[in-house]
């Protein structure tokens, strides 16, 4: 309940934060976050350290993101007090930003099932125990990919008032140029982890824990990919292509489960990733 309760304390509030987004203004959310959670910090050690009790931990994180998101709120108030006027959209602007929602959560959710059934593939066709061996992995190169993912987010704002206000030709230069960006970022950082993984784990957890070579060079591999893509979706978002993007992504989740079942069979873990 308290987990159910921390992730729909965001949606409450979603609302007003990505206005800040929107209007290039994040820094504003993130610089309240950081003294937030520096607060918050001190009294998690608290409920961990002194009360050893992890329902007062679990209860003051939720009350945390509570408390954040509100203070949040008020905050964006006062940076767009005309946000509380009573004018109406026009129908046919809201009947457009619904179908616009509706086309963009289709997208969403066809690349979190294309990147989230790999450990439930995982455990049907080759074993439970594979998955615990594999997070070691996972934590790694879902970390990179966090990185990235902060560092594409900084440019959103700025390329959707790129699209609506350059020519083409500038919009297209843009978009090479930082998807080069990101695949020397890439490169560098998947070089590193394929080989500094396994030493770093052999002497942290043992050699019974490491993966064969070739399953390692192709989870970097998807690592390396699914940081490439992040430029080009977001000119995709920024740009409005909701409605071509949701069928692209839901072909290719649909596509994924399909082949990583079939090839699963045929060689387990290397053949799914």
């Amino acid at each position: 309940i308290l987990f159910v309760f921390q992730t729909a304390a965001g949606y409450l509030f979603s609302y007003k934060t990505l206005l800040l987004t929107a209007d290039q203004n994040a820094y504003v959310q993130s610089k309240l976050n950081l003294i937030w959670r520096s607060v918050f910090a001190g009294i998690s050690l608290f409920a961990v350290a002194v009360l050893k009790n992890y329902i007062v931990y679990l209860i003051s994180e939720s009350m945390f993101y509570l408390v954040f998101y509100w203070i949040c709120d008020r905050k964006i108030s006062k940076m767009y007090p005309y946000l509380s006027a009573d004018d109406q959209l026009p129908e046919e602007d809201k009947k457009k930003i619904l179908t616009g929602v509706k086309q963009m959560f289709v997208g969403k959710l066809s690349n979190k099932i294309l990147n989230s059934t790999d450990n439930i593939l995982i455990s049907l066709l080759v074993g439970t125990s594979y998955v615990g061996v594999y997070s070691q992995y996972s934590m790694f190169t879902n970390g990179f990919l966090r990185l990235f993912s902060s560092l594409n987010e900084s440019i959103v704002g700025s390329v959707g008032n790129l699209i609506a206000s350059e020519s083409v030709e500038k919009v297209r230069k843009t978009l090479d140029q930082s998807t080069y960006l990101f695949f020397l970022a890439a490169i560098f950082c998947g070089s590193c982890l394929y080989a500094g993984i396994d030493p770093f784990l052999k002497a942290v957890m043992g050699k019974d824990y490491l993966l064969p070579r070739a399953v390692i060079a192709l989870a970097v591999l998807n690592m390396m990919y699914e940081a490439l893509k992040m430029p080009l979706w977001t000119f995709f978002a920024a740009a409005g292509l909701f409605r071509e993007d949701q069928w692209i992504s839901l072909s290719g989740a649909i596509l994924n489960v399909i082949v990583s079942i079939w090839w699963g069979k045929l060689s387990g873990v290397t053949g799914i990733f």
